[in-house]
């Protein structure tokens, strides 16, 4: 391929990069992320599996995106070893998950604070804690997965390899998803 070619390919897909980020934050964050919450908040008897496996939805949704990040970063050509997805595309992803992080904040602070003045229970508590906290530590996956995939010494093998690396990034950037879902279904 030649140098034109792969700096247009490399524009491209930085620009699907972009999109991607801000398409897996959002449906790794707010849905599973409110099925914690719903489920801490129901009306039944809180269960440790209900949280469970409403926590394990959100664990898996983020490692995976997390770990497709962490490859699509670190791509390269065959042959010239150029990033397949330009440095600015990745800033741009950082960024704009910074942004996206200030903003889930805020909203979850001030403007989407919906507990009940009256009869703060440990069960609400616990829901208010999950709605600011479960965004926050999606996000910083996120970043954590980008920045790896830019700075880090990761690269791709061959196409055998691929699996095992993917699986492998899985389980490296699901570690502070892990460690915040156990938290709340110990709480639970």
């Amino acid at each position: 391929m030649n140098k034109t070619r792969e700096l247009v390919v490399s524009h491209f897909a930085s620009v699907a990069l972009v999109v991607l980020v801000v398409l897996a934050s959002f449906v790794s964050t707010f849905n599973p992320a409110q099925d914690v919450v719903d489920t801490i908040r129901g009306d039944k008897d809180i269960s440790v599996a209900s949280v469970a496996s409403a926590t394990a939805t959100y664990v898996l949704l983020t490692a995976i995106f997390g770990a497709v990040l962490l490859v699509l970063t670190s791509l390269r050509f065959s042959q010239s070893r150029r990033r397949i997805c330009a440095p600015w595309g990745v800033v741009t992803s950082i960024v704009g998950l910074g942004f996206l992080l200030f903003i889930v904040f805020l909203g979850s602070v001030i403007f989407f604070d919906n507990t009940p003045a009256t009869e703060l229970t440990p069960r609400i508590l616990l829901a208010v804690q999950a709605r600011q906290v479960l965004p926050f530590v999606t996000f910083l996956t996120f970043i954590v997965a980008l920045s790896w995939g830019l700075f880090g010494r990761w690269k791709p093998a061959k196409a055998m390899k691929r699996a095992l690396q993917l699986a492998t990034a899985s389980v490296l950037t699901a570690v502070p998803i892990v460690t915040a879902a156990m938290w709340f279904v110990w709480q639970a």
